[in-house]
Protein backbone atom coordinates (compact mmCIF):
# COMPACT_ATOMS: atom_id res chain seq x y z
CA UNK A 1 0.00 0.00 0.00
CA UNK A 2 3.29 2.40 0.76
CA UNK A 3 4.59 1.34 -2.32
CA UNK A 4 1.75 2.09 -4.47
CA UNK A 5 1.15 6.24 -3.11
CA UNK A 6 5.29 6.47 -3.13
CA UNK A 7 6.03 6.26 0.86
CA UNK A 8 8.52 4.42 2.40
CA UNK A 9 7.72 2.44 5.98
CA UNK A 10 9.77 4.99 7.97
CA UNK A 11 7.22 7.44 6.46
CA UNK A 12 4.36 5.86 9.01
CA UNK A 13 3.76 8.22 12.22
CA UNK A 14 4.04 6.37 15.56
CA UNK A 15 0.50 7.95 17.62
CA UNK A 16 2.44 6.67 21.29
CA UNK A 17 5.62 8.73 20.59
CA UNK A 18 6.43 12.01 21.90
CA UNK A 19 8.77 14.70 21.62
CA UNK A 20 10.46 13.75 24.82
CA UNK A 21 10.96 10.43 23.59
CA UNK A 22 13.88 12.27 21.63
CA UNK A 23 17.60 12.62 22.68
CA UNK A 24 18.35 16.05 22.00
CA UNK A 25 21.75 15.72 22.22
CA UNK A 26 21.83 13.45 18.90
CA UNK A 27 19.61 16.39 17.36
CA UNK A 28 22.26 18.79 18.56
CA UNK A 29 24.78 16.57 16.71
CA UNK A 30 22.94 15.91 13.83
CA UNK A 31 22.42 19.49 12.90
CA UNK A 32 26.79 20.32 13.39
CA UNK A 33 27.47 18.08 10.87
CA UNK A 34 24.68 18.99 8.49
CA UNK A 35 25.81 22.90 9.17
CA UNK A 36 29.30 22.02 8.51
CA UNK A 37 28.16 19.45 5.35
CA UNK A 38 26.59 22.12 3.72
CA UNK A 39 23.66 20.49 3.06
CA UNK A 40 21.09 22.73 5.72
CA UNK A 41 20.60 25.64 6.12
CA UNK A 42 22.66 27.55 8.34
CA UNK A 43 19.96 28.84 10.84
CA UNK A 44 18.92 25.47 11.52
CA UNK A 45 21.09 25.85 15.01
CA UNK A 46 18.73 28.43 16.14
CA UNK A 47 15.55 26.72 15.28
CA UNK A 48 13.67 24.61 18.06
CA UNK A 49 13.02 20.83 17.71
CA UNK A 50 9.52 20.46 16.37
CA UNK A 51 10.39 23.20 13.48
CA UNK A 52 13.84 21.31 12.87
CA UNK A 53 11.67 18.03 12.36
CA UNK A 54 9.08 19.18 10.50
CA UNK A 55 11.24 20.77 7.80
CA UNK A 56 13.26 17.31 8.05
CA UNK A 57 9.72 15.96 7.00
CA UNK A 58 10.00 13.60 10.19
CA UNK A 59 6.47 14.53 11.90
CA UNK A 60 3.32 13.80 9.45
CA UNK A 61 0.64 16.40 8.66
CA UNK A 62 -1.36 15.14 11.99
CA UNK A 63 1.68 16.07 13.81
CA UNK A 64 2.76 12.51 14.81
CA UNK A 65 6.72 11.73 14.92
CA UNK A 66 7.44 9.55 12.20
CA UNK A 67 8.65 6.11 12.04
CA UNK A 68 12.43 7.91 10.97
CA UNK A 69 12.38 10.05 13.96
CA UNK A 70 12.17 7.45 16.77
CA UNK A 71 15.03 5.50 14.67
CA UNK A 72 16.89 8.43 14.42
CA UNK A 73 16.81 10.21 16.98
CA UNK A 74 15.06 8.54 19.64
CA UNK A 75 16.04 7.83 23.62
CA UNK A 76 15.13 4.35 23.39
CA UNK A 77 14.13 3.25 19.94
CA UNK A 78 13.98 -0.11 20.95
CA UNK A 79 10.71 0.66 23.03
CA UNK A 80 9.10 1.14 19.83
CA UNK A 81 10.95 -1.22 17.64
CA UNK A 82 12.52 -4.35 19.04
CA UNK A 83 14.69 -4.93 16.43
CA UNK A 84 16.69 -1.83 16.27
CA UNK A 85 19.73 -2.64 17.41
CA UNK A 86 23.24 -3.81 15.95
CA UNK A 87 24.55 -7.47 16.60
CA UNK A 88 28.71 -8.16 16.86
CA UNK A 89 29.77 -11.39 17.53
CA UNK A 90 33.88 -13.01 17.52
CA UNK A 91 33.83 -16.45 16.26
CA UNK A 92 36.36 -19.17 16.32
CA UNK A 93 37.15 -21.99 13.62
CA UNK A 94 33.22 -23.04 13.55
CA UNK A 95 29.60 -20.79 13.50
CA UNK A 96 29.16 -23.23 16.82
CA UNK A 97 32.40 -21.21 18.91
CA UNK A 98 31.28 -17.98 19.74
CA UNK A 99 33.93 -16.00 21.98
CA UNK A 100 32.48 -13.15 22.73
CA UNK A 101 29.51 -10.57 21.73
CA UNK A 102 27.96 -7.07 21.79
CA UNK A 103 24.81 -5.46 21.14
CA UNK A 104 25.02 -1.68 20.23
CA UNK A 105 21.75 -0.16 21.18
CA UNK A 106 20.56 3.87 20.76
CA UNK A 107 19.18 5.67 18.37
CA UNK A 108 20.70 4.65 14.83
CA UNK A 109 22.34 8.23 14.20
CA UNK A 110 25.00 7.23 17.00
CA UNK A 111 25.03 3.81 16.16
CA UNK A 112 27.45 4.29 13.15
CA UNK A 113 30.27 5.45 15.46
CA UNK A 114 29.11 3.82 18.37
CA UNK A 115 29.59 0.39 15.83
CA UNK A 116 32.65 1.80 14.72
CA UNK A 117 34.30 2.28 17.73
CA UNK A 118 33.41 -0.96 19.69
CA UNK A 119 34.88 -2.83 16.40
CA UNK A 120 38.41 -0.36 16.63
CA UNK A 121 38.80 -1.44 20.73
CA UNK A 122 37.58 -5.06 20.70
CA UNK A 123 37.20 -7.03 17.42
CA UNK A 124 39.99 -5.41 14.49
CA UNK A 125 43.01 -5.72 15.15
CA UNK A 126 46.05 -2.75 13.59
CA UNK A 127 48.65 -3.53 12.39
CA UNK A 128 51.49 -2.04 14.18
CA UNK A 129 54.88 -0.44 11.37
CA UNK A 130 57.20 2.70 11.43
CA UNK A 131 58.14 4.93 9.26
CA UNK A 132 61.34 6.20 10.38
CA UNK A 133 60.84 7.24 14.05
CA UNK A 134 56.96 7.23 13.10
CA UNK A 135 54.54 4.91 14.19
CA UNK A 136 52.00 3.59 12.05
CA UNK A 137 48.81 1.86 12.68
CA UNK A 138 47.17 -0.04 9.81
CA UNK A 139 43.86 -1.74 10.46
CA UNK A 140 43.27 -5.56 8.98
CA UNK A 141 39.98 -4.04 6.72
CA UNK A 142 40.12 -0.63 5.18
CA UNK A 143 38.59 1.87 7.31
CA UNK A 144 35.93 3.49 4.22
CA UNK A 145 34.63 0.02 3.65
CA UNK A 146 33.97 -0.61 7.15
CA UNK A 147 31.97 2.35 7.64
CA UNK A 148 30.04 2.34 4.02
CA UNK A 149 28.87 -1.26 4.90
CA UNK A 150 28.02 -0.40 8.34
CA UNK A 151 25.90 2.64 7.04
CA UNK A 152 24.30 0.69 4.35
CA UNK A 153 23.25 -1.82 7.14
CA UNK A 154 21.28 0.55 8.85
CA UNK A 155 20.05 3.21 6.33
CA UNK A 156 18.39 0.24 4.05
CA UNK A 157 17.56 -2.12 6.95
CA UNK A 158 13.93 -3.75 6.97
CA UNK A 159 12.89 -2.23 10.22
CA UNK A 160 9.99 -4.63 10.69
CA UNK A 161 12.71 -7.78 10.36
CA UNK A 162 15.34 -9.18 12.27
CA UNK A 163 18.58 -7.31 13.70
CA UNK A 164 21.53 -6.27 11.96
CA UNK A 165 24.50 -8.83 12.37
CA UNK A 166 28.33 -8.40 12.05
CA UNK A 167 30.28 -11.77 12.48
CA UNK A 168 33.66 -11.80 12.67
CA UNK A 169 36.03 -14.55 12.10
CA UNK A 170 40.00 -15.03 12.07
CA UNK A 171 40.09 -14.37 8.01
CA UNK A 172 36.53 -12.57 7.40
CA UNK A 173 33.94 -10.54 8.82
CA UNK A 174 30.40 -11.04 7.50
CA UNK A 175 27.80 -7.67 8.14
CA UNK A 176 24.25 -9.28 7.35
CA UNK A 177 20.94 -7.30 7.07
CA UNK A 178 17.66 -7.93 6.55
CA UNK A 179 16.04 -6.34 3.70
CA UNK A 180 16.33 -7.95 0.23
CA UNK A 181 17.42 -5.85 -2.88
CA UNK A 182 14.61 -3.85 -5.04
CA UNK A 183 13.04 -6.22 -7.91
CA UNK A 184 15.05 -4.16 -10.58
CA UNK A 185 18.37 -4.06 -8.92
CA UNK A 186 20.62 -7.13 -9.33
CA UNK A 187 24.36 -8.10 -7.69
CA UNK A 188 26.16 -7.21 -10.59
CA UNK A 189 24.01 -3.77 -11.21
CA UNK A 190 25.02 -3.25 -7.76
CA UNK A 191 29.00 -3.70 -8.64
CA UNK A 192 28.60 -0.49 -11.47
CA UNK A 193 26.69 2.84 -11.51
CA UNK A 194 22.80 2.65 -10.71
CA UNK A 195 20.31 4.95 -9.04
CA UNK A 196 19.93 5.18 -5.55
CA UNK A 197 17.45 3.18 -4.31
CA UNK A 198 16.35 3.65 -0.63
CA UNK A 199 14.09 1.78 1.62
CA UNK A 200 13.96 4.18 3.48
CA UNK A 201 13.66 7.31 2.55
CA UNK A 202 14.04 9.65 5.46
CA UNK A 203 16.29 7.72 7.22
CA UNK A 204 18.37 8.42 3.79
CA UNK A 205 17.71 11.80 3.61
CA UNK A 206 19.07 12.69 7.15
CA UNK A 207 21.99 10.40 6.98
CA UNK A 208 22.69 11.97 3.68
CA UNK A 209 22.38 15.88 5.25
CA UNK A 210 24.74 14.91 7.67
CA UNK A 211 27.38 14.03 4.93
CA UNK A 212 27.30 10.47 6.18
CA UNK A 213 26.19 8.71 2.70
CA UNK A 214 26.29 10.49 -1.11
CA UNK A 215 22.74 9.93 -3.15
CA UNK A 216 24.50 8.68 -6.14
CA UNK A 217 24.22 4.27 -5.40
CA UNK A 218 28.02 4.44 -5.24
CA UNK A 219 28.60 2.57 -2.26
CA UNK A 220 29.23 -0.50 -3.15
CA UNK A 221 31.97 0.81 -5.67
CA UNK A 222 33.77 2.14 -2.48
CA UNK A 223 33.56 -0.92 -0.63
CA UNK A 224 35.23 -2.54 -3.89
CA UNK A 225 37.61 0.16 -4.63
CA UNK A 226 38.40 0.67 -1.21
CA UNK A 227 39.75 -3.48 -0.94
CA UNK A 228 41.43 -3.21 -4.36
CA UNK A 229 43.51 -0.26 -3.08
CA UNK A 230 44.65 -2.33 -0.02
CA UNK A 231 45.35 -5.00 -2.37
CA UNK A 232 42.44 -7.69 -0.43
CA UNK A 233 40.12 -9.55 -2.45
CA UNK A 234 37.07 -7.93 -3.71
CA UNK A 235 34.18 -8.02 -1.04
CA UNK A 236 31.33 -10.86 -1.75
CA UNK A 237 28.16 -9.38 -1.70
CA UNK A 238 24.68 -11.88 -1.83
CA UNK A 239 21.06 -11.97 -0.70
CA UNK A 240 20.84 -14.65 1.76
CA UNK A 241 18.00 -15.58 4.02
CA UNK A 242 15.88 -12.77 2.94
CA UNK A 243 18.19 -9.53 3.64
CA UNK A 244 21.89 -8.59 2.17
CA UNK A 245 25.05 -9.62 3.46
CA UNK A 246 28.41 -8.62 2.02
CA UNK A 247 31.70 -10.66 3.02
CA UNK A 248 34.77 -8.98 3.93
CA UNK A 249 37.87 -11.49 3.05
CA UNK A 250 40.99 -10.49 5.06
CA UNK A 251 44.76 -11.17 2.73
CA UNK A 252 45.83 -14.53 4.53
CA UNK A 253 48.47 -15.24 1.46
CA UNK A 254 50.55 -12.75 1.85
CA UNK A 255 54.09 -12.70 -0.06
CA UNK A 256 55.84 -13.17 3.18
CA UNK A 257 53.27 -15.53 4.70
CA UNK A 258 53.45 -17.97 1.49
CA UNK A 259 57.58 -17.83 1.05
CA UNK A 260 57.46 -18.72 4.93
CA UNK A 261 55.38 -21.67 4.14
CA UNK A 262 57.83 -22.90 1.74
CA UNK A 263 55.90 -22.49 -1.49
CA UNK A 264 57.64 -22.00 -4.52
CA UNK A 265 57.85 -19.25 -6.93
CA UNK A 266 54.96 -20.89 -9.76
CA UNK A 267 52.79 -22.16 -6.79
CA UNK A 268 52.98 -18.13 -5.04
CA UNK A 269 52.28 -17.50 -8.24
CA UNK A 270 49.37 -19.15 -8.68
CA UNK A 271 48.32 -18.33 -5.45
CA UNK A 272 48.20 -14.63 -6.33
CA UNK A 273 46.50 -15.40 -9.51
CA UNK A 274 43.44 -17.26 -7.37
CA UNK A 275 42.94 -14.06 -5.71
CA UNK A 276 41.16 -12.14 -8.44
CA UNK A 277 39.73 -15.42 -10.57
CA UNK A 278 38.64 -17.01 -7.68
CA UNK A 279 38.67 -20.52 -9.26
CA UNK A 280 41.31 -22.08 -11.97
CA UNK A 281 42.21 -25.39 -13.59
CA UNK A 282 45.03 -27.66 -14.59
CA UNK A 283 45.67 -26.32 -17.99
CA UNK A 284 45.59 -22.61 -15.96
CA UNK A 285 48.02 -23.67 -13.89
CA UNK A 286 49.90 -24.93 -16.28
CA UNK A 287 49.43 -21.84 -18.68
CA UNK A 288 50.21 -19.29 -16.48
CA UNK A 289 53.41 -21.44 -15.59
CA UNK A 290 54.69 -22.44 -18.16
CA UNK A 291 55.14 -26.27 -17.07
CA UNK A 292 53.51 -29.56 -18.20
CA UNK A 293 50.84 -31.72 -16.89
CA UNK A 294 52.90 -33.90 -14.19
CA UNK A 295 54.79 -31.03 -12.42
CA UNK A 296 51.45 -28.92 -12.36
CA UNK A 297 49.66 -31.73 -10.75
CA UNK A 298 52.38 -32.30 -7.73
CA UNK A 299 52.07 -28.80 -7.31
CA UNK A 300 48.16 -28.47 -7.11
CA UNK A 301 48.14 -31.52 -4.52
CA UNK A 302 51.19 -29.83 -2.69
CA UNK A 303 48.75 -26.35 -2.12
CA UNK A 304 46.10 -29.17 -1.12
CA UNK A 305 48.34 -30.66 1.31
CA UNK A 306 49.14 -27.14 2.76
CA UNK A 307 45.90 -25.99 3.17
CA UNK A 308 45.97 -23.39 0.76
CA UNK A 309 43.09 -24.58 -1.99
CA UNK A 310 40.39 -26.73 -2.32
CA UNK A 311 39.99 -29.09 -5.43
CA UNK A 312 36.50 -29.09 -6.75
CA UNK A 313 34.54 -31.68 -8.90
CA UNK A 314 36.36 -34.65 -10.70
CA UNK A 315 37.88 -35.32 -13.81
CA UNK A 316 37.98 -33.30 -16.31
CA UNK A 317 35.87 -30.91 -14.76
CA UNK A 318 38.37 -30.69 -11.57
CA UNK A 319 38.88 -26.90 -10.46
CA UNK A 320 40.29 -25.39 -7.94
CA UNK A 321 39.58 -22.48 -5.55
CA UNK A 322 41.24 -20.49 -2.38
CA UNK A 323 40.76 -22.33 0.91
Amino acid sequence: MLKKIGRTWDDIGISNAKLEDLDSNSISSFVKKAVKSGRIYKEAEKDDIPTLLENLQLITPDGELKAAGILLFGKNPKKFFVTSYFKIGKFGDSDSELKFQDTVEGNIFDMVEAVITLLKQRYIISKIGYEGIQRIEKPEYPDAAIREAILNAIVHKDYTDSTIQMSIYDDKIILWNPGKLSEDLTIEKLKSKHPSRARNKNIAEVFFKAGYIESWGRGIEKMIDAFKGDGLPEPIFEENSGGFQVTFLKDSYSQDFLNQIGLNERQIKAVTYLKDVREFTNAKYQEINNIGKSISAIELQELIDKGIINKIGKGKLTKYSLK
